[in-house]
């Protein structure tokens, strides 16, 4: 298609020269998915689990004007959204939990409940983290610098710059891996992109030409073209690019050369044997330590290796418990960033477990770090609705509710 002269308004009155219908196409797109502007809004849409095709259609769930949740309509978005742990979870801290910034200093346990099942359990305390320092540090309003933005526990350059940018209008770079992407097939440069060095050097590059009347629609513009044109794992649609003229990588034919990635470590495999004690009423958790992976969680008792049924028996003997029935319960698998659990699972009915098993079940997982005293019991219910378990041990809280 030939490049012809075509003009529109965005809201903020500045007039924008497209290069072909379909640029101008693609920007109208774009226009629609960036309506809502307030951080906040948006922090909500993506909590609800709408994707980037069905968020025009946020206004089903959300009242903006109102500023109330369609509660009516959450059915429907659990039933269509394919992630259904983050609708639970955004319906509960509005509804139910933490909606505010001095409701987020509850205790670690409540928070880690809500948090339950969608993983980096960091991000919730420093969100509780943050939320105190709001608190004590700022009187309970969002600090509006992005020194003191960025001040806060959990936020990088990437989020105060987010944050900065979208809500108060300060020139600074919010750089994601789309926008990362994006700068290292315009300038084709060869340096990793997960490295720190290279991340300053685009944070410099972009803080040098944001515009300082609208840093928000500039970062939002680069973060777009990003997920939606220059995209990951496939061929970018340069065609609809507004900066393929501009770009170094497209002119050299090699826009799949970047950006460069250091291939990442084989992931380390870990055989673990997971242990449902349990009696007619209660089963054992016991809480993990307070560092290192899954820090503060709780967890089904557990070792490393995959037992056999008498090796099992064995180690519960040794805890001071004769089991009434030994089952193998299968088998599951959870993926961490750099480790992944290979898990087999026993279910061991014993006779009064809190009696027979209270001082002697941390023993066998003693190698874990795990204290002794954090051993309990629990009643199922209990189990479902008060203790923080992750996602890796679902098939066998599963277990314990149907057998």
């Amino acid at each position: 298609m030939t490049n012809t002269a075509l003009r529109a308004e965005n809201s903020n009155s500045r007039t924008i020269t497209f290069k072909s219908r379909e640029h101008e196409k693609f920007y109208e797109e774009y226009l629609k998915k960036c309506r809502y502007q307030d951080v906040y809004h948006r922090a909500l849409i993506y909590c609800l689990g709408i994707d980037r095709d069905t968020r025009d259609n946020v206004n089903k769930i959300y009242n903006f004007k109102t500023g109330c949740v369609k509660t009516e309509c959450l059915q429907e978005g659990w039933q269509t959204s394919g992630s259904l742990r983050i609708v639970r979870m955004a319906f509960n801290l509005y509804c139910n939990g933490t909606p505010s910034v001095g409701d987020y200093e509850a205790e670690e346990d409540q928070l880690l409940k809500l948090w339950e099942g969608l993983g980096y359990y960091n991000r919730a305390r420093n969100l509780k983290a943050a939320a105190c320092q709001i608190m004590e540090q700022y009187g309970g309003r969002f600090p509006s610098s992005y020194e003191e933005i960025r001040s806060l526990k959990g936020i990088g350059n990437y989020t105060a710059g987010a944050i900065g940018s979208f809500v108060y209008h300060i020139p600074k770079p919010a750089v994601d891996g789309n926008v990362l992407r994006v700068v290292s097939r315009l300038t084709a440069d060869e340096g990793d992109i997960k490295t720190a060095a290279v991340r300053s050097k685009v944070e410099e590059l972009i803080e040098e030409i944001i515009p300082k009347d609208a840093p928000g629609d500039f970062n939002q513009g680069l973060i777009e073209l990003g997920a939606i044109v220059c995209v990951p794992n496939g061929e970018p649609k340069c065609a609809a690019c507004p900066l393929e003229a501009l770009c170094k990588a497209h002119k050299e034919g090699r826009e799949m050369d970047f950006p460069v990635k250091k291939k990442a470590k084989a992931r380390r495999i870990e055989k673990r044997t997971v242990f449902i004690f349990r009696d007619n009423e209660k089963v054992a958790i016991r809480k993990r330590p307070q560092k290192g992976l899954l820090a503060g969680m709780y967890e089904f008792p557990n070792v490393e290796g995959h037992l056999r049924t008498e090796e099992v028996i064995g180690y519960a003997q040794t805890a001071g418990l004769t089991p009434v029935r030994v089952k193998r319960i299968g088998t599951a698998k959870h993926i961490f960033s750099h480790v992944e659990w290979h898990m087999t699972g026993y279910e061991l009915l014993v006779d009064e477990l809190e009696k027979t098993s209270a001082p002697n079940v941390g023993q066998m997982c003693a190698e874990n770090g795990a204290d002794r005293s954090e051993n309990i019991f629990v009643k199922i219910k209990q189990l479902e609705e008060e203790y923080a378990m992750p996602s890796a041990f679902d098939k066998f809280v599963e277990h314990t509710r149907f057998s």
